[in-house]
């Protein structure tokens, strides 16, 4: 498990099956590397007897160590007693405007003219 830097994750090669290559100073910060060959920063945790993993972002798009500074801020946020994948299911998850605008119109009886 080496340190992620540019030349170590452009190192790894692709596989028949995604896997992960694990980061050797912050514990759950690692990248997964597809066999299509795209490589994506990733942090997993466990929280709540569950195992939660998010994206950080794509190599290339960002930096290792931009990746390495969002995991961070993440373990940060779980110290604090907070989910953030939680979080981001949640908001995922929450109306939109279009579907708030329907319930609003169908209890005054208007009809939208969408």
């Amino acid at each position: 498990m080496p340190k992620l830097t540019k030349r170590s994750v452009e190192s790894f090669q692709t596989k028949a099956k995604s896997y992960f290559e694990w980061d050797n100073e912050i514990m759950g910060f690692g990248v997964r590397i597809m066999p299509s060959g795209t490589k994506t920063y990733q942090v997993q945790y466990r929280k709540g007897g569950r195992t939660r993993r998010a994206s950080i972002g794509r190599h290339g798009n960002i930096t290792a160590e931009q990746a390495r500074g969002r995991a961070r801020e993440i373990m940060g946020d779980l110290s604090r007693g907070l989910n953030p994948v939680e979080d981001i299911s949640q908001h995922r998850r929450a109306a939109t405007i279009a579907a708030l605008c329907e319930r609003v119109w169908t209890c005054r009886g208007i009809v939208p003219l969408l």
